[in-house]
């Protein structure tokens, strides 16, 4: 290395302190600052106690003065006493507010949420269905109770998951002139009844080219006037919502409206993406206006005998005026539903209401509000009353709507009558009454209540403080059953909804299958002989009983008249009408000693050695036997199975290895301490690797080999259910399915609904003038004797 570069190595002292001066005196001074204890190197203004030497800051940490030095208790005393100045907020404590809310509405763009769900969500298994979010079934309790609160007292449901359309016209003809093209007259009403608007009726949507095969879901409709206007309210199932819209555009010839941009509002000086409900219309031919109000109303059921009692301690008139014609028609309804007469199944009535929370309770209660509070006056006399499907009424109500912070706030300090003052809205509401009309009261009777959706969590709460215990979607099921009533679309098999549901269904069943160990998956075929364990393939039982098409549900009311009449022996002839063999009809299924149909369950045809078996015991139990291939297969691989265990165990065995020879003539033989005592052996790590690889080895040629067979057993279950057939799956006639059953509490016995081939009735046998089939459900190998009625409900939402 050179000189040169020797000198460059090296830096000199003077030239780097020169060049730095300004940085070390900064440094200096607050090294050097005579201010501070020892060790502290910073000038800000620090706390008593971090002026304290360190070694006696500890024992002053717990804030007692006594604990400073003496010279410092006035100091301290006066430090301690002070107001604390709160240190500010961290960036995550700052963020953390938009940031949940950002997070709640992420979560509401995979599907929408009612205005209950964050109530439903911590007390019910939530799911996802027709892209809502709803509750699936209690944390809390079971059915029971919610069907005994159904016939004794009363419980509600949220419904605001239906859809509604208002379709607006001048002329109430041009309207019906074109609608009545969904409805078909032999399977129930049609848009041309009740005209005059007092009632809300259930109808049967078809498509118009597929009738009757064309079922597209049930409905309810009502008529109402709004200005010189005629509207025809049509609530339907959100499953259904896209295939009638397109059916409503393609009658009335619509093109949708320019919406505007949805609004947002400002939170956090940040602009959060809040979506506003907004109305979808569309316009058509002959002035025909269609507004879709989807999300926008919040419809509620409430179930039991006290449903309307219920509903006049929750919801409180609005002083009206006397002199108002209108005023006195409310005033007549409301006393109208306050009484303990039945009304008519679907009577609809409007009120202005006060808000709910002014009536609201802080404890659950059964018993009336007090007369004092009744008494009182605390809204001013209202002259015109606001009606819930104007658009300018509804939106001026929710603008009036004063915040549940505010509300407490003044609830907080007992001021009542202010928080009164303040809450001078009126809250438009529709009361309809349901019932069947069966003369005994059944478990879906009650009554509806619709409002704006932004006013629904404060009726929930009110309710729920009238002790309305809130039932699910498994409870909502279990009712239907309860009321021998099938579910749409979840119990309805001809209609695009119905085959939807039942697609997730066999999806969610298969997948749960699967996820099961070969040893633990239940063996439908081999066993049950079970065809079809997760689907119930309505066409191809159908086929086999006659059916020339594709299978539908027979819903012409007068059709099952005489189908009952002929099937129960009133009359001897077979109706006339119905010889389509591709119908599926109705039926009810009681058990008559023991067992529960489920889901899925199979009804066969009795033989006569079955009917005089249960004649001498009822509940003689007839067993399914294996089928005989696979049963001798199953017993063949067990013994090949247990050959093979054996021959492996044998393996570098020998079965004298262990014995001495004690024959003296013999030849002598070396006998190994080793050998003779085999626990006390040292194997060696290479020998145990050799004897874990030879494991492995037999182990992966083990299930290859399982593998190959449970391929080649699959495959020959494939061929012999396609020989077997549907119909001949099973050891007794196949004639039908269950799609809902259970035990049921009205009854005390196993109840189950389902359908049969309109062919397969007449072979059904009589058993003490009853008919009479065999249940057998998919998992169980022994049949048990019910009853069979045919159903003559219809169904609803």
């Amino acid at each position: 290395m050179s000189q040169t570069n020797a000198r460059e190595a090296y830096a000199g002292s003077d030239a780097f302190v020169r060049e730095r001066v300004t940085q070390i005196s900064q440094l200096l001074q607050l090294v050097d600052n005579e201010k501070l204890v020892p060790g502290e190197v910073t000038h800000n203004p620090r706390t008593l106690l971090q002026r304290l030497p360190r070694h006696m800051r500890r024992r002053a940490m717990n804030k007692n003065f006594k604990r400073f030095p003496r010279r410092l208790h006035t100091t301290a005393k006066s430090f301690i006493t002070t107001p604390y100045k709160k240190k500010p907020p961290s960036r995550f404590a700052r963020r953390r507010t938009r940031c949940r809310l950002m997070a709640y509405f992420r979560r509401r763009k995979c599907s929408h949420w009612l205005e209950t769900h964050v109530w439903h969500a911590k007390r019910f298994r939530m799911t996802e269905r027709w892209g809502y979010k709803l509750p699936l079934k209690s944390f809390q309790h079971a059915f029971r109770p919610i069907h005994r609160a159904s016939l004794r007292s009363c419980c509600i449901r949220d419904m605001s998951y239906l859809s509604v359309f208002a379709i607006r016209c001048s002329s109430q003809e041009t309207i019906l002139k074109k609608i009545n093209a969904l409805s078909l007259s032999n399977s129930g009403l049609k848009f041309s009844h009740n005209k005059a608007g007092l009632h809300e009726l259930s109808i049967l949507l078809y498509d118009p080219e597929l009738k009757p095969q064309g079922f597209i879901g049930p409905a309810r409709f009502s008529w109402i006037r709004l200005g010189s206007q005629h509207c025809l309210i049509l609530w339907i199932h959100p499953a259904t919502h896209k295939e009638i819209l397109k059916h409503l555009i393609a009658i009335f010839e619509l093109k949708p409206e320019n919406q505007q941009d949805e609004e947002t509002k400002q939170t956090d000086s940040k602009k959060i993406g809040i979506q506003k409900q907004s109305t979808v219309k569309y316009t058509g031919s002959d002035g025909v206006e269609v507004e879709d109000l989807r999300n926008q109303l919040s419809r509620f059921r409430l179930f039991g005998p006290r449903s309307l009692e219920t509903i006049q301690k929750v919801f409180k008139l609005v002083d009206l005026d006397p002199q108002d014609s209108s005023s006195k028609l409310i005033k007549e309804n409301w006393e109208k539903i306050s009484r303990k007469e039945p009304l008519i199944d679907g009577s609809f009535f409007s009120f202005p209401v006060q808000d709910v929370r002014l009536n609201m309770y802080s404890k659950k209660t059964h018993s009336s509000p007090n007369s004092d509070l009744e008494e009182k006056d605390f809204v001013g006399k209202t002259k015109v009353i606001p009606s819930l499907f104007n658009n300018v009424d509804r939106i001026a109500a929710i603008k009036k709507r004063v915040t549940t912070a505010s509300f407490d706030s003044e609830r907080k300090n007992f001021i009542f009558n202010n928080v009164a003052a303040k809450v001078d809205n009126q809250i438009p509401i529709q009361v309809i009454t349901r019932s069947k009309g069966t003369g005994c009261f059944q478990s879906l009777d009650g009554a509806e209540v619709v409002a704006p959706s932004e006013f629904a969590m404060d009726i929930w709460m009110a309710f729920q403080y009238h002790a309305c215990a809130a039932s699910s979607l498994h409870d909502h099921e279990a009712a239907h059953l309860e009321s021998s009533s099938f579910l749409f679309p979840t119990d309805v098999p001809d209609c695009r909804a119905g085959d939807q549901e039942f697609k997730r269904i066999a999806d969610e069943l298969e997948e749960r299958e699967l996820a099961r160990p070969f040893n633990k998956r239940i063996p439908y075929w081999s066993r049950f002989s079970i065809r079809f364990p997760f689907t119930f393939e309505w066409n191809l039982l159908a086929q086999e009983w006659g059916a020339q098409e594709d299978s539908y549900v027979l819903r012409d009311r007068s059709s099952l008249v005489a189908l009952e009449n002929w099937f129960v022996g009133r009359v001897a002839q077979f109706p006339i009408d119905l010889k389509d063999t591709s119908t599926l009809v109705p039926v009810k299924i009681r058990m008559l000693a023991g067992g529960v149909p489920k889901r899925f369950s199979i009804l066969c045809i009795p033989n006569e050695d079955d009917l005089k078996s249960f004649g001498k015991n009822p509940r003689t139990k007839i067993e399914q036997p294996r089928s005989g291939q696979m049963e001798v297969d199953e017993k063949m691989d067990v013994a090949d199975e247990k050959v093979e265990d054996s021959e492996e165990r044998l393996i570098g065995f020998d079965s004298f290895a262990d014995v001495i020879s004690l024959d003296p003539v013999g030849p002598s033989v070396k006998i190994s301490i080793a050998a003779m005592f085999p626990k006390c052996q040292i194997v060696e790590k290479s020998m145990k690797r050799k004897l874990l690889n030879a494991k492995k080895k037999a182990a992966a040629k083990r299930r290859k080999t399982e593998a190959g067979l449970r391929a080649a057993r699959a495959q020959k279950e494939d061929e012999e259910k396609v020989k077997a057939g549907y119909r001949t799956s099973a050891n007794r006639e196949i004639c039908g399915r269950v799609v809902r059953g259970d035990f049921t509490f009205t009854e005390s016995r196993g109840v189950g609904i389902g359908f049969l081939p309109i062919g397969s009735l007449a072979v059904i046998p009589k058993y003490k003038n009853k008919r009479v089939v065999l249940v057998r459900n998919t998992s169980s190998k022994f049949y048990r004797l019910a009853t069979i009625s045919i159903l003559q409900t219809s169904t609803e939402i």
